[in-house]
């Protein structure tokens, strides 16, 4: 059997934790600026991509080019914002026993000397998100429009989704919520992985953007897959890239 790849490994490990699909590439790159409720698209890789914005009107899109020819917008509605955790980290660690899942807030103290968070992963496979401000909820006021839109208009999605190159395992969602945050650090390790197992605990920085003011760790039984973000700009004077990302999605299909 072939070694799990880093974005299979964290989306697996995460599931269990309930809070929808979780992305290994939560910053939009490119001149997509940010996942939204209403999005029609595609997880692949770890990342979301976008076919279409289904909540906007048509206005300068082209049917059957840039949005499939039955379109039709949908009335996204009012959307709520909440809180739904407060800085920190949750996580999934697996062994023979099971899954375990976990939650701990930034005020934890480390046992690291020269940390000031310090998260540790046991077992066979784990994976964790650390959030470095809220992480705040975004869900329509009501979802029946959006189950009656996606049974209306599902088998467009998934044409214009062929036409557009993307093969046949490939399922459009329309996303339909979000957990939304700024700077995020992930990790994940499996020992069915190209991950390296280690006799000593390994210890990287979950931040290595260079801010001293972060000195938060991960700790692994092996060597991990890491991503961080949002990118940063090459100018200081110029704004965070991807200042949002969407860390956990949720949607319907068919």
């Amino acid at each position: 059997m072939a070694p799990k790849l880093p974005w299979q490994i964290y989306s697996e490990q995460m599931e269990c934790l309930g809070h929808g699909h979780a992305l290994w590439e939560p910053a939009p790159m490119g001149g997509y600026t940010r996942i939204r409720i209403g999005d029609v698209g595609l997880i692949l890789q770890g990342r979301f991509h976008l076919l279409f914005s289904a909540g906007f009107p048509l206005g300068n899109r082209i049917l059957g080019i840039d949005v499939p020819s039955s379109f039709r917008q949908l009335a996204v509605g009012a959307v709520e914002k909440t809180k739904l955790r407060n800085p920190g980290c949750v996580g999934v660690q697996t062994n023979r026993k099971g899954a375990t899942s976990f939650d701990v807030g930034e005020s934890t103290q480390s046992t690291k000397p020269g940390s000031d968070f310090l998260i540790e992963l046991t077992g066979d496979r784990g994976a964790a998100l650390t959030t470095r401000y809220p992480t705040y909820g975004e869900d329509p006021l009501s979802s029946t429009l959006f189950i009656g839109y996606t049974k209306r208009h599902y088998r467009s999605w998934v044409k214009f989704s062929r036409d557009k190159g993307y093969g046949e395992h490939l399922l459009p969602i329309l996303v339909s919520g979000l957990d939304m945050t700024k700077d995020f650090a992930i990790v994940a390790y499996s020992n069915d992985s190209t991950s390296v197992q280690s006799d000593a605990p390994v210890y990287t920085p979950m931040f290595s953007h260079g801010d001293a003011s972060l000195p938060w760790t991960w700790c692994t039984p092996a060597s991990s897959y890491q991503k961080h973000g949002p990118s940063r700009p090459m100018s200081p004077d110029l704004p965070p890239l991807n200042s949002r990302a969407g860390v956990f999605s949720t949607g319907f299909d068919q």
